[in-house]
């Protein structure tokens, strides 16, 4: 059991290490650049999805009043 539990340990201790050696090397100002940009974009992609959403429910509208009015006559 503790063999097991020592393995464990060091394969933790090991990503650990891995992990912090990873980030110590990340050039931070290019991860922020990047997310401003993401986050930019995804606004933008989020606005015309709304707009066209809109519009789509819209033009449905007016097809369906158009439609009754053609019944009507």
């Amino acid at each position: 059991m503790k063999i097991v539990q020592l393995m464990v340990s060091q394969h933790i201790s090991g990503v650990i290490l891995y992990f912090i050696v990873l980030f110590a090397n990340i050039d931070y100002s290019g991860v922020v650049d990047y997310a401003l940009k993401a986050f930019i974009g995804g606004a933008i992609w989020f606005a015309f999805k709304l707009l066209g959403e809109h519009l789509l429910i819209k033009l449905k509208e007016e097809h369906k009043n158009k439609q009754d009015k053609n019944e009507e006559s």
